[in-house]
């Protein structure tokens, strides 16, 4: 039977705010001062206020207890401390506990030299060190406040948190025992496998490994750094999200966006909003770029562009790896090769850096458009679709960029038309093909095929093959026409110098006297003609092979022009300017021009130069 102690021997029995002894083995009452002092010891066990308290020795005056040796308290068969001395006081209920105190709590277990425990709020306070263990996790700080019913406890000085997977140290933090989730509150540094976190706010989930750093957040693992507003890490996904001003460094690498996703496990990183990525030989800004480290690979959705030393594509949506050599691009799609000083416009790329190829198309609305860029001077060029790929010629491997379907053209110095072209940048040669249409100040050029032959960034000559006609506008419905098999032109300082035409020649050429007027019409045929020009006007002509020549007034002429067989005057489809290049013109079967469509057809008919015309 318990027995009731209470500073006065008559109190009421029934009154639950003493405290009663339910055991000692043996009991020595001794009265002072009309206080009853209660000397236990064996087995002694105590109770007070819903707690059991139990000790080798105790001493009991009024509310106040001491005990010694083996002391254990008891709260609701959850809450165990263990400790060497206990000094408790009954009406504050605050118990102190001394040497080898440990304190348990399910799965939790706080050891300490000295604890202040405040039974009745389940409070729990340290100052001399302690360390708390749950399961992987061991937290040990100077001083500390365990709230039981809360769950939580407040470390501060000397703060470290050790688990299977990281370490921390830190001079304040709060720690969810519950969901064992630790808050940093002051600067906090975080080592996990070879990296270091530095932090001034934050959590850490050592349930899921999820990790919230933030407040001059700093990371650094081998070589890399990475610096935020804040960095997230989600364990199950292996990934680093740096949020705000994110940077990351990683040897020759620098990535720098809004948000930075780095993945671990897949060694990629996710550039979003305002996204640029550098290396010693790619670079990259957009929207939201996806790159892989091991693949050197990029996928950008939205507005980017990508370098890769001699190429730049800038496009909506992005796909390109530097391993495989292999990319897509889509949207509004710009390409610039430097080493060819070539720009292509186009709604759709692929390219195979490996084998040299591309494919770049347009849509219903928006055609292809290419630069070609020589010193001060560009080419522009528009069609459906380009093919570039190497070709071997004469056992030689060239560059051969491939033209297809409503070809138009536009440089200061020259204009056409074609259904197709070939070009070749080592040699700055384009081959027209399928009824082209050259023009060149007042003269107008066609052929089944045409060759334009730059340098130094003008034309230099140009070869008409098949049906040659060279036409040049004098005045209202007259004409001068050459016509030939072939016809070379020669140019000098961007005018034509020199025009050599052979086979079936024929020409109607219209005289003028010193004042410029002109006197007569001339037609010729022969075999072939030699023609020497100065001021793009003729000056001299040398016929060859029996000519034939007829000599017409001018004013019959003027009534009635002369035109050679195959005469088309092609002017309203000239690209007059680079605005004229990109619009989408069909020539009309009337005008003697039929634009086939038929790519293999196309393909099969193509001329392609032989030595002697390259060089």
């Amino acid at each position: 039977m318990p027995i009731l102690l209470s500073s006065q021997e008559n109190a009421d029995t029934s009154s639950t705010d003493e405290i009663l002894i339910y055991n000692s083995d043996n009991t020595k009452i001794i009265k002072d001062n009309d206080q009853f002092i209660r000397h236990l010891n064996g087995n002694v066990k105590i109770y007070h206020d819903s707690t059991f308290f139990f000790a080798d020795t105790a001493i009991v005056n009024g509310k106040k207890l001491f005990a010694y040796g083996n002391i254990v308290i008891i709260q609701h068969d959850t809450i165990k401390i263990f400790s060497d001395t206990l000094i408790y006081d009954g009406d504050s209920l605050k118990a102190e506990l001394i040497s080898r105190v440990v304190m348990e709590n399910g799965e939790k277990t706080l050891k300490t030299d000295h604890l202040y425990y405040d039974v009745h709020n389940k409070i729990g306070r340290y100052n001399t060190g302690a360390v708390l263990s749950q399961k992987t996790s061991e937290l040990t700080s100077i001083n500390g406040v365990y709230y039981v019913n809360q769950n939580k406890i407040k470390f501060s000085d000397y703060v470290s948190v050790k688990d299977s997977s990281f370490v921390l140290h830190t001079d304040s933090l709060d720690f969810d025992t519950d969901k064992r989730i630790a808050y940093f509150l002051t600067k906090t540094l975080i080592e996990q496998d070879s990296s270091i976190i530095y932090c001034e706010d934050g959590f850490y989930d050592i349930k899921t490994g999820n990790a919230l750093f933030e407040k001059n957040m700093t990371y650094k693992k081998n070589d890399a750094a990475a610096i935020a507003d804040k960095l997230h890490y989600i364990d199950s996904l292996s990934e680093y999200i740096l949020m705000g001003n994110a940077e990351y460094k990683e040897n020759d690498i620098f990535a720098k966006a809004d948000t930075i996703i780095h993945n671990t496990k897949k060694n990629t990183s996710m550039l979003i909003g305002h996204a640029n990525f550098k290396s010693k030989t790619q670079s990259a800004t957009g929207k939201r770029i996806l790159y892989n480290h091991d693949t050197e690979s990029f996928i950008a959705k939205g507005r980017s562009t990508i370098n890769d030393k001699e190429i730049t594509i800038t496009a909506d949506n992005t796909d390109y790896s530097k391993k495989t050599g292999k990319g897509f691009a889509s949207g509004d799609v710009i390409f610039i090769d430097t080493i060819s000083n070539i720009v292509i416009n186009s709604s759709k790329m692929f390219i195979e850096k490996q084998s040299n190829y591309m494919l770049a198309y347009g849509d219903s609305t928006k055609r292809l458009l290419m630069f070609f860029m020589d010193n001060e001077d560009t080419t522009y060029l528009s069609a459906d679709t380009l093919i570039s790929m190497d070709y071997i010629i004469n056992e030689d491997t060239t560059k051969v960029l491939k033209a297809f379907y409503n070809v138009r053209i536009y440089n200061k110095d020259y204009q056409s038309i074609s259904d197709s072209l070939s070009y070749f940048p080592d040699d700055s040669l384009y081959i027209l093909y399928k009824t082209p249409v050259l023009w060149s100040d007042s003269t107008q050029i066609t052929g089944d095929t045409i060759s334009i032959y730059s340098k130094n960034g003008g034309i230099d000559k140009i070869f008409a093959r098949n049906n040659g006609f060279i036409t040049n506008m004098i005045a209202e419905n007259l004409y001068n026409q050459i016509k030939g098999k072939t016809v070379l032109s020669y140019f000098k300082h961007d005018s034509l110098n020199r025009m050599d035409v052979d086979g079936n020649a024929e020409t109607i050429y219209h005289m003028e006297n010193d004042k410029q007027e002109l006197t007569g019409t001339v037609k010729t045929v022969c075999s072939k003609i030699k023609f020497d020009f100065k001021n793009n006007k003729i000056k001299i002509i040398k016929f060859f092979g029996t000519p034939k020549s007829n000599l017409i007034p001018i004013k019959q002429e003027i009534l009635n022009p002369h035109f050679l067989d195959g005469f088309k005057w092609m002017e309203k489809y000239r690209p007059k300017t680079k605005e004229d290049v990109q619009e989408k013109q069909e020539i009309q079967e009337k005008d003697g021009v039929q634009i086939k469509e038929d790519v293999q057809e196309k393909q099969d008919s193509e001329i392609k130069p032989d030595t002697k015309e390259k060089k």
